[in-house]
């Protein structure tokens, strides 16, 4: 099968302004190729009040979406030279890896793409639960990550992991997944719309994405306040590429994990429809390899 990649890869920026902006015109009393009644020359435009509101409202919205747009900028890249950070002994305490991959129900012959994995923290995990008949994905952008996963994949004897390297907006894959998991890497997605499209054709009808990342709170550790991102930043940000929210799930301390489902696909997805799955009090060790076949 030829590489799955997004015809919207090109595509920047908050979606959805121009139809918001041609809908309040519309109500002013025009339509999309006319937005506004044209009066024959020497004329004085009438408006009525109505229609006076509903254009200054699409020109408010209008600015206010560019204005947060414009304001939010990504993160750092977290940087390979601190790579041992992301593995230390202490964060299964608080990551609670395999919670998180019960709670999204993450079986046996899935697929799934950890996009962002970094030196690959969660891809034992994931390697586990999806068994040999699945297959997990792990992304990168960062050359040096890519390089330490590709070691890490070899070294454990991860055979059901391949490693890929991405760009800002593109993920080149060979099969459709049922998850795709960011994790604590949202923050610092260069285009996010752009890529949240991306993300939407490499998703099955009844795939999920799921945003995991550090809450916005000042007594929680982790990178600094102003590189973390609100929940509903995520949410509006997903709506501008075609998701719809379906969940949040609070069952780590530190982190927020949002579900989403393709917007035109809404009615297929069923498998974890409103399940919360609770913590665990205790968690098994993460693999040193993949089951064998």
């Amino acid at each position: 099968m030829p590489p799955v990649r997004s015809e919207a890869a090109s595509e920047v920026g908050a979606s959805g302004n121009t139809s918001i902006l041609l809908q309040n015109l519309r109500v002013a009393g025009g339509n999309r190729h006319n937005p506004l009644p044209i009066c024959r020359t020497g004329e004085t435009p009438m408006m009525t009040p109505d229609a006076r509101r509903s254009l200054t409202c699409a020109v408010l919205v209008l600015a206010t979406v560019s204005f947060a747009c414009a304001s939010r900028r990504p993160a750092r890249l977290f940087s390979p030279a601190s790579a041992a950070k992301l593995d230390a002994p202490e964060r299964d305490s608080w990551q609670k890896p395999q919670v998180l991959i019960d709670t999204l129900r993450i079986r046996a012959g899935m697929t799934v793409v950890d996009l962002g994995a970094g030196s690959g923290y969660l891809m034992p995990w994931l390697s586990r639960a999806v068994g040999p008949s699945g297959r997990v994905y792990a992304v990168e952008i960062q050359p040096e990550f890519v390089q330490m996963l590709k070691k890490r994949v070899e070294t454990e004897k991860l055979d059901n992991v391949t490693v890929v390297q991405s760009t800002a907006v593109d993920v080149p894959l060979d099969e459709l997944a049922d998850r795709v998991v960011l994790l604590d890497t949202y923050r610092e997605l260069e285009e996010p719309v752009a890529m949240l499209k991306t993300i939407k054709t490499l998703l099955k009808p009844t795939g999920r994405l799921v945003v995991v990342d550090t809450r916005p709170e000042e007594a929680i550790p982790g990178p600094p306040l102003s590189e973390r991102v609100e929940v509903e930043t995520v949410e509006a940000e997903a709506r501008g590429a075609g998701f719809v929210a379906t969940l949040q799930f609070d069952v780590l301390p530190r982190q927020y994990c949002l579900v989403f489902v393709n917007a035109e696909e809404i009615e297929a997805t069923t498998d974890i429809d409103h399940t919360k799955v609770p913590p665990q009090e205790t968690e098994p060790a993460p693999p040193t390899a993949a089951p064998a076949p």
